[in-house]
């Protein structure tokens, strides 16, 4: 799901590239770079560190990060029980995404992980909605091509958090400047293989020809923008990795097409 390397990096992610690099506070870039990979789960197996430049790893101190800064309480985001509830659901994602659950066991056992931690009903209820494909009542999820809406499930970590309404739409804004971006770029580098594979990629949903090219650039220009919202440091990470996936031989003879 997640393939993107910055290859001009140091492949060790440690605190201070985090917090220097990346603009993060340093105390929750000190958390992350420092915690030790959960035990028997899917999401991290055979890894020997919490963080690497896959995105799908890299983004976790982001997005707390961005929670941080959009006015949640520093304790309750580095919390170590919700980390926890976070890891735990990520290795049912890993499990439906091999193939092991089907979809519906997939977001049972999501929604399992945090009802008993549920402050936000609301997010919760429309998150179950969401994913059965019904109207949500109270906030606006997903985007216009389902593909960039494949991490979504992330959303549950955020059922638990005491915020108000507005706070919690700016969240999910900021969710998915980070969500679309991260996602695009993902797809942008694993075109071919996900032709090969059938995998979910934006740019083949949308025709996989100069027109779907045109649109997914302009989808990811204005998401790496709106990360300058929370952290411009961040955005100019994102869009380095932009810069060299546009490139790409697969990319380029989209042009054609």
């Amino acid at each position: 799901m997640f393939g993107i390397i910055a290859e001009t990096e140091p492949m060790v992610i440690t605190k201070h590239f985090l917090s220097e690099k990346l603009g993060l506070d340093f105390e929750i870039a000190q958390f992350f770079a420092d915690r030790k990979v959960p035990a028997n789960n899917l999401y991290w197996k055979g890894r020997f560190l919490y963080l690497s430049f896959g995105t799908g790893f890299l983004f976790i101190p982001i997005i707390m990060d961005a929670l941080y800064k959009s006015g949640v309480d520093k304790k309750l985001v580095i919390d170590p029980e919700r980390i926890s509830r976070m890891e735990q659901s990520f290795d049912i994602v890993m499990q439906y995404e091999r193939k092991r659950i089907p979809f519906d066991d997939y977001i049972k056992g999501m929604s399992e992980v945090f009802l008993p931690h549920v402050v936000n009903q609301e997010l919760f209820d429309d998150l179950l909605s969401y994913f059965k494909s019904e109207p949500t009542h109270t906030y606006s999820l997903g985007t216009s091509v389902a593909a960039l809406d494949r991490a979504d499930a992330f959303l549950f970590t955020c059922t638990d958090l005491p915020i108000d309404h507005e706070l919690m739409n700016t969240i999910l804004r900021r969710w998915y400047y980070l969500a679309v971006a991260h996602l695009m770029l993902d797809d942008f580098v694993d075109l071919d293989e996900d032709r090969e594979k059938g995998e979910e990629n934006a740019l083949i949903d949308l025709g996989d020809n100069k027109i779907a090219l045109e649109k997914c650039q302009a989808m990811i220009e204005q998401n790496i923008e709106g990360l300058k919202e929370t952290n411009e440091k961040v955005a100019v990470f994102f869009q380095k990795i932009y810069d060299k996936a546009i490139n790409d031989e697969p990319v380029q003879a989209l042009k054609s097409r």
